[in-house]
C-alpha cells in the first residue's frame, strides 16, 4: 500500500493509490464512528472525528485535504497507520 502525506497550502492532504480507497474508507469509517460525506461539486466533503476534509479522486489520483490543525494530526494518525503496516 502506498500511502504518503503532502503539504498543501498551510495543511497536509493524504495521498493514495485508487486500490486502497477501500482500505482507507473501512479503516476511517471503523477508527471514526462518526464519518460521514456529501457531495460538493467534483469534490465530496467527507467529516470524521470532528473536522471537515475535501475528498478528490482526479486522474485515479485520490487524496483527502485537510483544512485545519487538527485535521492535520487526523491525517498523520491515517498515514501512520497504514505506514506500520
Amino acid at each position: 500500500m502506498s500511502v504518503s502525506i503532502l503539504n498543501v497550502g498551510d495543511h497536509l492532504s493524504l495521498e493514495f493509490e485508487t486500490n486502497d480507497l477501500e482500505a482507507i474508507h473501512q479503516y476511517i469509517s471503523e477508527r471514526f464512528p462518526d464519518m460521514r460525506s456529501k457531495a460538493a461539486g467534483i469534490a465530496t466533503i467527507v467529516t470524521f472525528g470532528g473536522e471537515d476534509f475535501t475528498f478528490q479522486n482526479d486522474w485515479d489520483d485520490p487524496c483527502l485535504i485537510s483544512g485545519s490543525t487538527k485535521g492535520d494530526e487526523l491525517l498523520r494518525a491515517v498515514h501512520e497507520h497504514f505506514r506500520a503496516t
